[in-house]
């Protein structure tokens, strides 16, 4: 995994998680992802190229990394990990016709896809009973980018995976394969204050709670070949993010 020990990450938080304040709602994601975007690439800010920059979204994060991809088309890459076709979709299939009343049409991933020309990655597991894979496949058959890849993980669900085997290969290969990237640059590790960077934004017509779960476990694998990890959408003090959806450090192991 030599490869990821080169590239810089920006992984902005929910608000309402952690030490960021703040009501959860998808405007307000969305602005802030977009208020990072625009500071990483401003000369007084990191004063990174646009055509570097790969946006990440896991679970609910892959509908702020899909509207990116749609605002951004220079963008250098768009993965989605576990990634649903709306959120109202989601709803339906646990409530049926009625939640169409209740849940607003927050992040139409399936009709914003159709858009995106930047390359694609969609990681998704087979064991995944929130959001089953046949969302990944519907939103990779959607998406018109030329280059594309589908990784559909035999031993993944929504919240489990072998992190190595299920996350970190699939992105390898499409960096190395795909998008053919050999000779990144040296790791540069620096702490943002998000208050900084981000606009404010009082609306609420599209707000909604997200449920605070504990943060996942580093466990030793049933089959002894790479630890297996809760990826639940939490906030630990401790975090190793890949992403604008953290990949979080368990604060213990057991």
């Amino acid at each position: 995994m030599n490869l990821f020990k080169q590239i810089d990450i920006l992984a902005p938080e929910y608000p309402g998680y952690g030490l960021y304040k703040g009501k959860t709602k998808a405007s307000k994601l969305i602005s802030d992802a977009q208020d990072v975007i625009d500071y990483a690439t401003k000369t007084d800010g990191l004063n990174y190229s646009i055509e570097n920059i790969i946006v990440v979204g896991r679970s609910l994060g892959t509908g702020v990394a899909v509207q990116l991809a749609a605002k951004y088309p220079a963008l250098k890459a768009m993965i989605l990990i576990s990634a649903y076709t709306s959120i109202r979709d989601i709803a339906y299939s646990v409530a049926g016709s009625l939640s169409k009343i209740f849940i607003p049409n927050i992040f139409p991933n399936l009709e914003t896809i159709k858009g995106i020309m930047v390359p694609a990655l969609f990681i998704h597991g087979k064991k995944d009973e929130l959001i089953p894979d046949t969302h990944a496949v519907k939103l990779f058959e959607s998406c018109p980018s030329t280059k594309k890849r589908l990784e559909v993980r035999d031993a993944m669900d929504h919240n489990r995976c072998l992190i190595e085997k299920d996350i970190f290969e699939p992105i390898e290969r499409f960096l190395t394969g795909d998008l053919q990237i050999t000779d990144l640059k040296g790791l540069k590790l620096e702490f943002l204050n998000l208050a900084n960077v981000t606009s404010d934004d009082n609306a609420d017509d599209d707000s909604f709670e997200l449920k605070k779960r504990p943060t996942y476990r580093f466990e030793k694998s049933p089959i002894g070949e790479s630890a297996t990890e809760d990826c639940r959408d939490s906030f630990s003090p401790s975090k190793f993010s890949l992403s604008s959806i953290e990949l979080r450090k368990a604060s213990s192991l057991k």
